[in-house]
């Protein structure tokens, strides 16, 4: 597997792992604040606009920078 497809794997697990996230948040509080932009972020990881995976992305470098060395901080800039 290459490493831009790994990357998307990882990312679409990010996404997954913040879609149940949110749905649970969504059981224990109908009102979320935020609940109606969120919602409309609940769908496949395919279906998002490229913003929004590059979000999912961002995370799953960071597990990548975990894998590949010893744990450490990312910044901004990275």
């Amino acid at each position: 597997m290459t490493d831009a497809a790994l990357l998307e794997h990882l990312a679409a697990l990010e996404h997954d792992q913040w879609v149940s996230y949110v749905r649970h948040l969504f059981e224990i509080d109908p009102t979320f604040p935020r609940r109606a932009k969120w919602e409309a972020l609940c769908v496949p990881y395919d279906q998002l606009s490229e913003d929004e995976k590059e979000k999912a992305r961002e995370w799953a470098r960071h597990v990548l920078a975990l894998l590949r060395g010893p744990p450490r901080l990312l910044t901004d800039e990275e």
